[in-house]
């Protein structure tokens, strides 16, 4: 059997083939075309555009393998700052029994109201005080913490003989039960405070009783020797809530300057 190989662009191509299929003596192949050959310039371009894939494909194997690293920004970490030394909070001091606490107590009431303004004007009076007014009487505790106030005599720090202390709360003036009845008495300072910081009032209708009071210290009754800082100055009651307080130190509600 013969072989015979031929280009699909031969003339005599028809011919040859009826003489084989004929005779039964020939196989056919296809023959590739050649490939016809590349223009110079063509050739290099190609190569550009290889090598330029070739580059964009390591790129990309390259960044997608490796992750990318962010720099990090150093942590801010917190200046410990020392912290401030607190004074402990001194101990209280236990209240006496509740019999010593009614004879201390000043025991004020609504009646003794007119009676306490009063002996107020008259200190007023004694020491010609600016806060006395001839057109205008003082017809209230209140009134007459306004009348302070407004020509700046009101303070709360250092106490002077023959200022005029204010309290809140030491009666229930109102009687609903509840710590909310300001300016219910006040006192006159007989000494200034002395090195235990307390200062002794005295009661402006019972001048034989002496009220002690401690602005350092509000809430403590005594010191571990006896000597009594703030006095008891409201009537305990069965009918008192938890919170309400008694000494002189915690119902102060400042004092006025006469002169």
């Amino acid at each position: 059997m013969t072989h015979i190989t031929f280009k699909a662009s031969t003339p005599a191509i028809v011919t040859l083939a009826f003489a084989c299929v004929t005779l039964q003596a020939c196989t056919f192949t296809r023959a590739t075309p050649d490939t016809p050959p590349m223009s110079p310039l063509l050739a290099s371009s190609n190569m550009t555009y290889m090598e330029s894939q070739h580059q964009r494909a390591l790129l990309l194997s390259t960044t997608q393998d490796t992750p990318s690293r962010r720099t990090k920004r150093p942590s801010s970490k917190p200046i410990k700052t020392a912290q401030k030394q607190r004074t402990k909070p001194q101990p209280k001091r236990p209240l006496p029994a509740l019999s010593t606490l009614k004879k201390e107590s000043i025991g004020a009431t609504q009646n003794d109201d007119q009676k306490l303004l009063s002996a107020l004007e008259q200190h007023l009076e004694k020491h010609n005080s600016k806060l006395i007014s001839k057109k205008k009487e003082i017809t209230s505790l209140s009134e007459l913490y306004t009348r302070c106030k407004k020509l700046n005599l009101i303070h709360f720090k250092q106490l002077t003989q023959g200022d005029i202390v204010f309290f809140h709360n030491t009666t229930d003036a109102n009687n609903d039960g509840r710590n909310n009845d300001w300016y219910t008495f006040a006192a006159i300072v007989q000494s200034p405070p002395d090195s235990t910081h307390s200062a002794t009032l005295v009661h402006p209708l019972k001048r034989s009783k002496h009220i002690s009071i401690n602005l350092k210290y509000p809430d403590m009754y005594s010191t571990e020797g006896g000597a009594v800082l703030n006095s008891h100055i409201r009537q305990p009651h069965k009918k008192d809530l938890p919170y309400t307080r008694y000494l002189s130190g915690e119902l102060f509600a400042g004092a006025c300057a006469i002169k």
